[in-house]
């Protein structure tokens, strides 16, 4: 299974963009700095880019 990071997945074409992958059988794990994931099969993570939390989250996921 391949696995797609989405960046402001709470968001209309993030969103939309992450309900199309999950329907055709992509892993889809996605970023955004709201609180809640719109998307309960989301695998997701609060997470703001533009600082060192993304490398921090990119690293951890790696090592999973």
């Amino acid at each position: 299974m391949k696995t797609v990071l989405v960046v402001g997945c709470a968001g209309g074409i993030g969103s939309a963009t992450c309900k199309k992958l999950i329907e055709q059988g992509y892993k889809a794990i996605g970023l955004a700095v709201k609180e809640e994931c719109p998307i309960e099969s989301l695998e997701y993570y609060k997470v703001d880019i533009r600082n060192d939390q993304l490398k921090k989250l990119i690293l951890r996921l790696k090592n999973q």
